[in-house]
């Protein structure tokens, strides 16, 4: 990256090497009963039929096999994509190959390396197809310049849950060969959590595990989401719901409506991904990072924004 990346403006995507992504790509461990790995999108656009919502309930069928061109009909947000009847979510496990996406961001006073995880269906205690979740490994801004003798050490990272975020210092992190971050994933809803464990939410608990998966990485570069990368500009939901009980969540959005994916910064320091309103106050009192502020581990000498 020599030549420094001053110009670019928040949530702009840069340029992303490989060998930048490998670097510090996550080590994924799944718990033992998991069912869903992360795929490419593919295994849904493949697979499913676009959609709009409509009040009577008959949602018409826009496109039996969704092209980019399909899904870039503005932002609608009452379009989405659902499987065709009669997908098995288990054949299109064994048929696609695991992916990740890796992205790169510069954000205040960091460079933010995003890996973004989709996952072809949400099998816990809300279900619904479709899920996307990611973490975020950040960087000095400028520490990608010119000579150096290795990959600098990450400040910080931060895991998504849902659609919140959790983040902790770098020392805080379990890590394999120095620059990978380890994510326990939780089994069914894929919130990334730092210990093997069970993790407590409001509406259950999420088990993880020991189980690594390898997978390979696909680069998010500038002027993706016009070109070979168009579904990111997909303005509908990944997936339709699937009512259990009282919760009745619908697909997800894609990562670039969300604001980790606009402003990086602002939602590692306790952002609603969706919404970018402050976590509640319940949340914000079971996570050591927002009850110190939200401040940054810089390096000595300076000085955490605000």
């Amino acid at each position: 990256m020599g030549g420094g990346d001053s110009d670019y403006l928040p949530g702009w995507t840069l340029p992303i090497p490989v060998e930048l992504a490998e670097a510090y790509a996550p080590v994924l461990r799944l718990h033992s009963d998991e069912a869903f790995r992360p795929k490419p999108v593919e295994v849904m656009l493949d697979n499913a039929v676009l959609k709009r919502r409509v009040p009577s309930g008959r949602d018409p069928i826009l496109s039996e096999a969704p092209t980019v061109a399909a899904l870039l009909q503005g932002t609608d947000p009452s379009l989405y994509l659902t499987y065709r009847p009669g997908t098995s979510l288990g054949h299109l496990e064994r048929q696609y190959r695991e992916v990740v996406y890796a992205r790169l961001v510069a954000d205040g006073e960091f460079l933010f390396l995003q890996y973004h995880f989709f996952y072809a269906y949400n099998d816990w205690v809300n279900k619904h197809e479709g899920d996307w979740e990611m973490i975020q490994v950040a960087l000095p801004r400028g520490a990608l310049d010119g000579e150096r003798s290795g990959w600098p050490t990450p400040l910080y990272v931060t895991y998504s849950q849902h659609a919140r975020g959790t983040s902790r210092a770098w020392s805080e992190v379990e890590v394999c060969g120095r620059t990978h971050p380890v994510v326990y994933v939780g089994c069914g809803s894929h919130a990334n959590y730092y210990r093997l464990r069970s993790h407590f939410m409001l509406v259950g608990w999420e088990r993880t595990g020991g189980v690594e998966t390898t997978y390979d990485l696909e680069l998010v570069q500038p002027g993706d989401s016009s070109g070979r990368r168009g579904w990111l500009a997909f303005g509908g939901r990944w997936g339709s719901c699937e009512p259990r009980g009282l919760l009745h969540d619908d697909g997800p959005v894609g990562p670039r409506l969300k604001l980790m994916w606009r402003q990086p910064l602002l939602w590692s320091k306790g952002r609603l991904a969706d919404t970018g309103r402050p976590v509640s106050l319940l949340w914000a009192l079971r996570d050591p990072w927002i009850l110190r502020g939200g401040r940054i581990p810089l390096p000595r000498g300076e000085e955490s924004p605000s």
